[in-house]
Order: C-alpha cells, then sequence, then structure tokens
C-alpha cells in the first residue's frame, strides 16, 4: 500500500480541521440559539411575575379583609359592606383578560375534557417553545455569517 505524499496529508488533515470547525460552528450557534430562547423564556416570565405581584398584593389584601368582614358578620356584629361584589367584567379587567378571550376560554373548557385541556396546554408550551428556538437560532446563525 503505497503511503500518501506529505502534501497528500496535509491536504486531508486540512479538509478535516475545517470539517470540525464546521461541525463544532453548527454546534454552537444551535447551543446559542436554545440558550437564546431560554433566556426570552425566562425574561418574558420574570416580566410577567413583575406585572403580577402588585395585583396579587392587592387581591391578598382584599381578601383579608372580606374575610374580616365575614367573621365579624358570623360573629353578629354590625359591619358596614363596601358596595357591590366586584362584576365579572370588572375582575376580567383587573386581570387585564378581554371579554373576547374569556369567551373564547370558557368555549374551549365547555367542549374539552380536563385531561383534554392539560394536553392542549402542555401542547401550547412546546409550540411556542419551539418556535422561539427557531427563531433565535435563525438570529444566531444570521450573526455567526456576518
Amino acid at each position: 500500500m503505497p503511503i500518501p505524499a506529505l502534501d497528500e496529508q496535509r491536504a486531508l488533515r486540512l479538509e478535516h480541521a475545517k470539517q470540525h470547525e464546521t461541525a463544532w460552528r453548527l454546534s454552537q450557534v444551535h447551543i446559542e440559539g436554545i440558550v437564546e430562547s431560554n433566556r426570552a423564556l425566562r425574561d418574558g416570565a420574570a416580566k410577567r411575575v413583575a406585572e403580577g405581584e402588585p395585583l396579587l398584593a392587592m387581591a391578598s389584601e382584599e381578601l383579608k379583609t372580606a374575610e374580616d368582614r365575614r367573621e365579624r358578620i358570623e360573629r353578629g356584629e354590625d359591619v358596614p359592606l363596601p358596595g357591590k361584589p366586584p362584576s365579572y367584567s370588572a375582575m376580567l379587567k383587573l386581570c387585564g383578560i378581554t371579554q373576547a378571550r374569556a369567551r373564547l376560554w370558557r368555549e374551549k373548557a365547555e367542549l374539552l375534557s380536563d385531561e383534554d385541556i392539560d394536553a392542549f396546554v402542555e401542547w401550547q408550551l412546546r409550540r411556542e417553545g419551539t418556535v422561539r428556538w427557531e427563531r433565535a437560532a435563525l438570529r444566531a446563525f444570521l450573526r455567526s455569517r456576518s
């Protein structure tokens, strides 16, 4: 078996090195996309938590007040009520939910079993994560080319 010439050996090593570089570049782009997608999910979740915390604090205070009022009435005290209980639409507005979205959720809930709803929520989260990941991977790839 003839031994390849020194130039052929170098050319082969160079080709292998280029293949390794390409493989690791693709791996880096792929992993960068995953990391960016996870950062976007984290940042979005942090924003939603920050927006929800004041609402949660307000709801907790209102609940304590309502519980105290009910307990005092049960003990026989004459306690004035603060007015009518909040309407359904007022509660939706407070939570940032439109009437149309609430109606859609109600219609879905009436059509589906609890297991179907759980499966749909899980599927939706996976689908949204995939779309975000694909966008992040594309951005990372385009950046790597520039």
